[in-house]
C-alpha cells in the first residue's frame, strides 16, 4: 500500500515483497519516474526468490533500472533487509539466516 500511495498508482497493480527489499523498489521507481516517460507499473512482487518490476512499456531506460534492482535485492534479506549471506531459500522466501531461523 506504501508504494501505492506514494507513486499515485490508481490501476489495478499487485505489490506483493517483503518490508526489506521496498527502499530498493522505492530507488527503482523513483528513477523510472524521474525519467519523464508515460509508465503504468503492473507488478511489484518476489519470483523464484528474485525481485520483479513489470511495467505496461519496454524500455531500454526502464529495462536497466529494473535490471540493477533485481540485482540489488539478490544480495538482501526480504523480510528484514540486511544484506544476505545465506543463499539457500526456504519457502521460496529470499531471506538471510536470522530470519530463516525464526521460521
Amino acid at each position: 500500500m506504501r508504494l501505492k500511495l506514494k507513486y499515485h498508482i490508481t490501476q489495478p497493480c499487485e505489490i506483493s515483497i517483503g518490508v526489506g527489499w521496498i527502499p530498493v523498489v522505492e530507488a527503482a521507481l523513483d528513477k523510472i519516474y524521474a525519467l519523464g516517460r508515460p509508465v503504468h507499473l503492473r507488478c511489484v512482487k518476489q519470483k523464484f526468490c528474485q525481485l520483479r518490476i513489470y511495467v505496461n512499456v519496454v524500455d531500454v531506460g526502464f529495462d536497466a533500472i529494473i535490471e540493477s534492482a533485481k540485482h540489488a535485492c539478490d544480495n538482501f534479506c526480504e523480510a528484514c533487509g540486511k544484506e544476505r549471506e545465506y543463499k539457500g531459500f526456504r519457502l521460496g522466501l529470499a531471506i538471510c539466516e536470522a530470519c530463516n531461523l525464526l521460521l
